[in-house]
């Protein structure tokens, strides 16, 4: 009899503990993901032109496969014209960009192709604002800044690292290009979401 007693005991005691437990679950469709994502991409590239180039976004999931989003951009930028008989020169760049992204595909895994993570469609624009003694050819004064719109559009890869992170290479190029950029076809950005 005793043994039973126990066993009671135990089987009551569990279900208890079940109960505490089950006060605080959630159940995964009851929750729904965050639409927000931040993070940024960030460029380099070196030879007779040095630029550095950082860009913090922020974005909003429309849908699962669509996104939109906006941030600022810096670059440091240093040419050698020497080769031009020109003098070498640095400057910092800056502006906007805001972007629109679709995923044709999700994940390359659904149609066999194994280790990737998926295809997306991607169009920004950059707002720039540039130093005119270095970028308004043919006048080059010497003083004040200047404005120029760039619109980029590409495609690129996204490989998730986790439920809510992925990392992102694009490769854009400009739709209109502007008389004067510190950008050459194509655009290559490494960027990372959270």
């Amino acid at each position: 009899m005793r043994h039973y007693i126990a066993l009671l005991g135990t089987f009551v005691l569990l279900f208890l503990s079940e109960l505490a437990s089950g006060q605080y679950y959630e159940p995964e469709a009851a929750k729904k993901p965050n639409p927000w994502f931040f993070g940024g991409s960030f460029g380099f590239s070196a030879g007779s032109v040095t630029a550095i180039d950082l860009a913090p976004i922020v974005g909003y999931r429309v849908t699962p496969r669509f996104s939109v989003g906006g941030g600022i951009n810096y670059q440091y930028y240093k040419a050698n014209n020497e080769n031009y008989g020109l003098p070498i020169f640095e400057t910092q760049i800056y502006g906007v960009n805001t972007f629109v992204s679709y995923a044709v595909i999700q994940n390359l895994d659904n149609i066999g192709i194994m280790g990737l993570g998926g295809i997306t469609l991607h169009a920004e624009y950059d707002g720039l604002s540039l130093e005119r003694r270095y970028f308004d050819y043919p006048f080059f004064p010497e003083n004040g800044r200047m404005w120029i719109s760039n619109y980029l559009a590409g495609f690129g890869l996204v490989q998730p690292l986790g439920e809510r992170s992925s990392v992102s290479i694009l490769f854009l190029w400009s739709i209109n290009p502007p008389a004067v950029s510190p950008y050459s076809n194509p655009v290559v950005k490494i960027g990372f979401n959270f």
